[in-house]
């Protein structure tokens, strides 16, 4: 790309570039465009620092570790910054055996967003294979001062008590994971292995039993309870086994429904393609909306799922619990454009133009520099007379698509 072409040239370019895949050419148009502050090097920035985060994750993809290190670490430089991004910059680094970089990232993980526990039980894993023992115990234990009694974090400190051969204090661990989860599977096996080390062989199978009525098919809890029972069957002691309760196995995979919801968006996604008009896919949209809600209950502090039941919300009309759960998503995530721009857009629906307009004004300051978002801003500044901005946003959209008859139409509107 040529160095003659101008900034709003070039920027455009860049952001084509982006838009259809071409992630180093994006970089090398857009990288001359970010030392400004107007709205051209803000949005330049963000999506300089979204190119180098794709460029970093197909390199890691590869197992091309030190390309894929220079990208995250400029991404992360540039703001592009995510929990995400540290955590998969971190298993470069364990996958390299560079143990104290894998720390440091996991560190970055957790102060990204405190209440994911998996960033917390990574951060205590590359500690304790660091030789950081200690240092891993104390992250366990302060994951579970922030996020609450929570059965993987117990189950982590259950792992590091049995590797030290501390089998009794591991097991106390253990039954407090399944008292936080009771339908906990891996929790009930991790709690039948330490019974079994005891030499308890009525407290392992009876866990062995409890995690095989949460997973019928686990082969391998099958195969821990057949050889409990016979150790105890050698010893004299009679015990009669139950059959798996369906109805728990049940109720496990209706958990499991919810907590892939709050961890897949493109499952919320494919629902939201969903006509709400449809009586049947209304109904799936209330099923999906239940168990964005049932993961909530697990996971208060997600933006992403306050945005996910807004985005349900909206499309069943409800639009005063919609605001509430896309206000909610921005007050935990402050940058989180889209969820500005959602917010803007319920306002306009319930005739709140001004609330509307600023908050799709924080939209653009987080750097949702997007068509859709523009020509709404023009539409609304249309109507509270404020011509000069209508306009500038309109002309906004039109460079971004440069088909959009819905902001063309709007600016018809503004010329008579």
């Amino acid at each position: 790309m040529e160095s003659s072409l101008k900034r709003p040239q070039r920027y455009r370019c860049g952001i084509a570039a982006f838009l259809k895949g071409d992630y180093q050419e994006a970089v090398d148009a857009l990288a001359p465009l970010i030392d400004g502050q107007d709205i051209i090097s803000k949005t330049a920035k963000t999506y300089l620092g979204l190119a180098h985060a794709r460029l970093g994750l197909a390199s890691l993809e590869g197992n091309d570790f030190g390309p894929a290190e220079s990208h995250l670490l400029l991404a992360l430089r540039l703001g592009a910054g995510s929990d995400e991004l540290h955590e998969r910059l971190a298993d470069s680094y364990w996958r390299q055996g560079r143990l104290d970089n894998c720390c440091c990232q996991m560190e970055n993980a957790v102060e990204s967003r405190k209440e994911n526990v998996r960033h917390w039980r990574k951060l205590a894993q590359a500690q304790w294979f660091a030789g950081k023992r200690q240092a891993a115990y104390m992250t366990v234990q302060k994951a579970m001062r922030q996020v609450g009694p929570d059965a993987e974090l117990y189950m982590q400190s259950g792992l590091f008590k049995s590797a030290e051969g501390n089998h009794a204090e591991a097991r106390k661990d253990f039954a407090l994971a399944t008292d936080a989860d009771c339908c906990c599977a891996q929790a009930h096996v991790y709690l039948g292995l330490a019974a079994a080390a005891a030499s308890d062989l009525p407290g392992a199978i009876e866990a062995f039993q409890r995690a095989l009525e949460l997973r019928p098919d686990d082969i391998m809890t099958a195969y821990r309870l057949c050889l409990a029972l016979k150790a105890a069957r050698q010893a004299g002691v009679q015990i009669v086994v139950r059959l798996p309760d369906m109805a728990s196995a049940r109720l496990a995979a209706v958990r499991v429904l919810w907590q892939y919801v709050a961890m897949e968006s493109d499952f919320v996604q494919a629902a939201m393609c969903q006509n709400a008009d449809n009586s049947d896919n209304r109904k799936l949209l209330e099923l999906v909306l239940w168990a964005v809600h049932s993961a909530l209950d697990a996971y208060p502090r997600y933006a992403d799922l306050h945005m996910h039941a807004a985005r349900i919300l909206e499309r069943l009309g409800q639009y005063k619990h919609a605001i509430e759960h896309a206000a909610k998503a921005v007050s935990l995530n402050p940058s989180y454009a889209a969820a500005y721009a959602l917010l803007g857009q319920l306002h306009a629906m319930v005739g709140e133009q001004q609330r509307a307009i600023e908050c799709l004004n924080q939209a653009f300051q987080a750097g949702g520099d997007w068509p859709d978002v523009h020509c709404l801003a023009g539409e609304l500044l249309i109507e509270a007379k404020a011509t000069h901005e209508a306009r500038n946003h309109l002309q906004r959209a039109m460079e971004l698509k440069t088909d959009y008859k819905r902001a063309a139409a709007a600016m018809k509107r503004l010329a008579a």
